[in-house]
C-alpha cells in the first residue's frame, strides 16, 4: 500500500512540475541563437531569458498587462 502512495505522489508532482515548466517557457525561439526562451526571475523582476545561457544571453522583458 505504501508503494502506491508513493507512485502516485511522485507522479502528481512531475505533472505539477510538467505544467509549471509550460507556464514558464515562451512559444518562441531565442533570436539569437534558436534556443527557448524560458521565463526567470532576476534581481529586478522577471525576464525571459535563452536556455543555452551562459553561451547566449538574449534576455527579454516580460510584457505586463494594465
Amino acid at each position: 500500500m505504501k508503494a502506491v502512495k508513493q507512485a502516485t505522489r511522485s507522479q502528481t508532482n512531475s505533472t505539477k512540475n510538467r505544467s509549471r515548466q509550460d507556464d514558464s517557457v515562451l512559444h518562441r525561439a531565442c533570436p539569437k541563437c534558436n534556443g527557448k526562451l524560458t521565463l526567470k526571475t532576476g534581481r529586478y523582476g522577471k525576464f525571459y531569458g535563452c536556455s543555452h545561457y551562459p553561451a547566449c544571453r538574449y534576455t527579454e522583458n516580460v510584457k505586463v498587462n494594465g
